[in-house]
């Protein structure tokens, strides 16, 4: 298994070379790193990248998970640190209580009219203002950088208007064993 720091290192790198190289934010390049690995081992359907972080309600982009009768949200908190960093509960309740805000927003209100039509976001509020209520869950992901604090409780699904929600966590350790897992050969005897 790849050591946590070596992957933080390899992680930036990789996320600094994709952020150059498509005149991207670094958060939003982590976010299509990260959701690609995620897509790749079947843990999402879809990942459209959709970067807004206006009025303390940031997304970095959705999808949707037909199989799951979910809709997908992500935002990133990313840190620019090469130490290991911890993330902590107040922080992901924070991240999640500020995309919660967006959705409801934007799946309740015209959110969408607020927004330049010509952003990837627009296309993501106008769609979830038209086809929320066509889903019955909604799936929000925190994607990190950081370690999850040992300290963080278990976050709870909740119901948010008339969706039934849940919470997940792709920290550093995660998202590297996803990729050690990926790595690893598949031995037959």
């Amino acid at each position: 298994m790849q050591d946590t720091e070596a992957f933080l290192e390899e992680l930036g790198q990789q996320v600094r070379l994709r952020a150059e190289g498509t005149s991207n934010f670094t958060k939003a390049a982590m976010a299509e790193l990260a959701c690609e690995w995620l897509e790749n081992e079947g843990e999402i359907e879809e990942f459209t990248p959709a970067h807004y972080d206006v009025r303390g309600m940031p997304v970095h982009g959705s999808g949707i998970a037909e199989k799951d009768d979910a809709i997908d949200l992500f935002v990133v908190d990313w840190s620019p640190e090469t130490t290991l960093k911890s993330l902590t509960q107040t922080e992901v309740r924070q991240e999640f209580k500020r995309l919660k805000n967006l959705f409801v927003k934007a799946a309740t209100s015209n959110l969408h009219e607020e927004l330049e039509e010509s952003s990837p976001v627009y296309g993501l509020a106008w769609s979830l203002r038209k086809r929320a209520t066509t889903f019955g869950r909604l799936r929000l992901f925190l994607i990190s950088n950081r370690l999850l604090s040992s300290r963080v409780d278990t976050l709870e699904n909740e119901i948010i208007g008339s969706w039934q929600a849940s919470f997940h966590v792709w920290d550093l350790q995660r998202l590297a064993r996803l990729q050690d897992t990926k790595a690893e050969p598949i031995v037959i005897n």
